[in-house]
């Protein structure tokens, strides 16, 4: 092997190890939903994803976006939601691709003032649902959503 073809195929090994999270960051958009059992119906800001709400909280008739937050985030980079009701934000802090599954996203959710630690796994372009604190006679359930790029 010549030297030239010895460094093409060494600087070809190095570009495909590095980690593709690293450089790629994405772009993360969380929505706050109450869902309650009074009436009101779906908050017109939610209609793209009515069904899939009454679908997973079928118990709930109300559905009320109450916050929304974007952000681009690269690995290590911390995304902060104000939650209604709640001394301090949630954090979702991007964590990079998953290395048992590339199509997969790794993001640290905690809500400290709940003592909520989760590690979640997230598919891009598919809104993934994380609920269950209480809140005002319901429940509030995050959607998250996420693009590549920034």
């Amino acid at each position: 092997m010549t030297r030239k073809a010895f460094l093409i195929a060494l600087a070809l090994l190095c570009w495909a190890a590095a980690p593709a999270s690293a450089a790629e960051p994405i772009q993360l958009t969380v929505s706050v939903i109450h869902a309650t059992n009074t009436d009101g119906g779906v908050d017109p800001a939610l209609k793209p994803i009515e069904a899939d709400l009454k679908g997973a909280f079928g118990q709930y008739r109300t559905f009320k976006r109450v916050g929304r937050v974007e952000h681009a985030l690269s690995v290590g980079g911390v995304a902060q939601v104000k939650l209604p009701s709640q001394p301090s934000p949630a954090e979702l802090q991007y964590k990079g691709l998953d290395p048992k599954d590339a199509s997969l996203h790794q993001i640290a959710l905690s809500v400290p003032s709940k003592k909520v630690k989760v590690d979640l796994r997230l598919p891009t372009r598919k809104v993934f649902y994380q609920a269950g604190l209480k809140h005002d006679g319901g429940i509030l359930i995050l959607a998250i959503y996420l693009k590549p790029g920034a």
